[in-house]
């Protein structure tokens, strides 16, 4: 298996495990169908993966499937996630009338035999021990201004007590300082959730986390390890090259 063949194949093994932690899912004809009915307003928590347009008798099909889904349940589906096979060009055409745009991620790949350097005056603590710096983190990292946020807060505050997602809190100056997490998927590690707090920023939080985050998860043998950044994330892509990763493809969704 090539590079990018492995990145791209981790990143959506363990994309699908992430999904499942929060709401509830539903196979239909040309997709899977995630829905929550606690946050439907957020787009991580309603919306349609796996997406196969030929699993539908035609592409007009699927989108009618789909909405009857969601407006059935007084929801609204919100993001639209390829399966492998799909090309997401004729994916394109059908949904951006509907309002939905692509969104392209970069899939990343951990070399071997490599791990970033710390910052010394960067400590490392466990997230299930620091909920209330992990909520004002998730406050910055995730807040839009809009009637959203704290539903938002709530998801990512919830997925700690996931058994398979570890997070951890970087402190500086005992100040938290920023926020990444591991989340194993059989044998894959996925290091996601990476947000160094404003103040904080170009002070080496970013790429201690990213190397603590890649140490825990060569600590539990997991293999191979991935991550992914979405396209023009320069500081968290700057953050994960420093740490070994490298570019293994691209993933495109709609939202």
């Amino acid at each position: 298996m090539t590079r990018n063949a492995m990145a791209l194949s981790a990143v959506r093994t363990s994309q699908r495990a992430y999904d499942e932690q929060v709401g509830e899912a539903e196979t239909l004809d040309c997709g899977v169908a995630h829905f929550s009915e606690a946050y439907p307003e957020l787009p991580e928590c309603n919306f349609v993966s796996e997406v196969l347009l030929a699993n539908a008798a035609t592409p007009a099909e699927a989108v009618a499937e789909i909405q009857r889904f969601y407006s059935g349940r007084g929801l609204c589906c919100r993001r639209w996630v390829p399966a492998a096979e799909q090309p997401p060009e004729l994916l394109a055409a059908l949904l951006e009338p509907i309002g939905l745009r692509p969104r392209v991620s970069t899939a990343l790949l951990l070399k071997p035999d490599e791990c970033g350097a710390a910052h010394p005056a960067v400590r490392i603590v466990p997230a299930r021990a620091m909920r209330r710096a992990c909520g004002a983190i998730f406050e910055q990292a995730l807040g839009r201004g809009d009637s959203a946020d704290a539903a938002r807060v709530a998801v990512a505050l919830e997925r700690l007590g996931q058994p398979s997602y570890d997070g951890f809190v970087a402190l500086r100056d005992d100040a938290p300082a920023g926020f990444v997490a591991v989340h194993q998927v059989g044998e894959i590690g996925r290091v996601r959730e990476l947000f160094v707090c404003g103040e904080h920023r170009r002070g080496g939080v970013g790429r201690t986390l990213v190397g603590y985050a890649v140490a825990t998860a060569r600590r539990w043998a997991l293999h191979p390890i991935c991550a992914a950044v979405p396209s023009g994330d320069e500081a968290s892509s700057a953050a994960y090259r420093r740490a070994g990763f490298v570019a293994g493809g691209e993933l495109v969704e709609f939202g």
